[in-house]
């Protein structure tokens, strides 16, 4: 729970250890940060139709792949081999994380234990890693890297990565509907396919001569089967996940 407003007295804690001492003004006034996990906690319950729809509705699912996280949340993550150009972002149930066995010694430190639990309670975290300098200054729209820049940055990179993630997902497909035949059809082939993409597209590319044909054909149900997703409700479940974030 670092920020701009505790930090000062985080590292003063460090010094009344007694492991080491520190120069916090210092510190404060030249510091600066190479890695940063940024976070958001919201009230919001992460239930099993949340998940579905975070792991339907990827919008470049080529590019990102999904892995659950200790069966309470879900993470995503850019398939790269470069580690500079790998991206995240995680949503975990944050009252089950925090009660979890690696916490006990940190919730048995502290005066009022049950108090942090009840913070965290009925809320989800959502988590992205900056790992190098290059990230955070991107990421932060920074010119450096320095303690008080990235701690007083007022932009929102949680929700520029949710956005890298699903981006059109949450366009408005009011005019795609499945009157014509072309659009039933795919309806019924996604239907067939239990909304796989992948496993769709797999045998797509198989029925064309070019990659340009096949990759024209799998934006049409893209864009089909994200307005079955959404057809039900004026509001689609990513877009009400992403209105968390604003």
């Amino acid at each position: 729970m670092i920020s701009k407003n505790t930090i000062k007295e985080c590292l003063t804690n460090i010094n009344l250890l007694d492991i080491c001492e520190i120069d916090v003004d210092n510190i404060l006034a030249e510091g600066a940060i190479t890695s940063v996990d940024v976070t958001y906690d919201t009230n919001f319950i992460l239930d099993d139709e949340a998940l579905n729809a975070l792991n339907s509705q990827v919008n470049n699912y080529r590019r990102f792949k999904w892995t659950h996280y200790e069966k309470e949340g879900i993470t995503f993550t850019k398939d790269v081999k470069s580690k500079g150009c790998t991206e995240t972002i995680t949503l975990y149930n944050k009252e089950k994380e925090i009660c979890t066995s690696h916490n006990k010694n940190f919730l048995s430190s502290l005066p009022r234990p049950q108090s942090i639990v009840d913070y965290f309670k009925g809320k989800t975290r959502f988590e992205i890693t900056l790992d190098t300098p290059k990230k955070i200054m991107n990421y932060l729209n920074l010119a450096d890297t320095k303690i008080s820049s990235v701690l007083n940055s007022n932009t929102n990179p949680i929700l520029t990565q949710f956005d890298k993630v699903f981006g059109n997902s949450t366009a408005d497909m009011s005019n795609t509907t499945f009157d014509d035949y072309e659009n039933w059809a795919m309806k019924i082939i996604l239907e067939r396919y239990k909304g796989d993409l992948k496993l769709l597209e797999q045998d797509v590319r198989s029925k064309f001569n070019s990659r340009s044909g096949a990759a024209k054909r799998m934006k049409k149900f893209e864009t089909v089967y994200h307005a079955m997703t959404t057809a039900s409700t004026s509001e689609s479940p990513i877009e009400k996940i992403r209105n968390l974030l604003l």
